[in-house]
């Protein structure tokens, strides 16, 4: 969710734009000219900023890269703090017995 909104700051507008941006990015799936190509009457149709489609999409590898990293790391995080706290109240635990 915080990536779909970086993107949409930083990518959505300057380098291509869509009819609906918050649709257009997945962690999962490239861009496509689908996407890109979707017009909502003749007035609403998007398009490429002067880049072409491989491109954007290696941008999109980038950006993804940094993203799907930081969601691994903080979940690596999250879980070690989680096992250090309750092995330093499992030691509490048996320091507790023992007395």
């Amino acid at each position: 969710m915080l990536a779909n909104g970086f993107w949409s700051c930083a990518v959505w507008g300057n380098l291509y734009w869509s009819v609906d941006y918050t649709s257009d990015f997945s962690a999962f799936f490239p861009i496509s000219s689908d996407q890109i190509e979707y017009s909502w009457g003749p007035q609403l149709t998007g398009g490429l900023n002067g880049i072409t489609l491989s491109q954007l999409n290696a941008v999109w590898a980038s950006f993804i890269l940094g993203a799907w990293l930081l969601a691994i790391g903080a979940t690596w995080w999250t879980l070690r703090s989680m096992n250090m706290r309750h092995a330093s109240i499992r030691i509490r635990n048996l320091e507790n017995q023992s007395s």
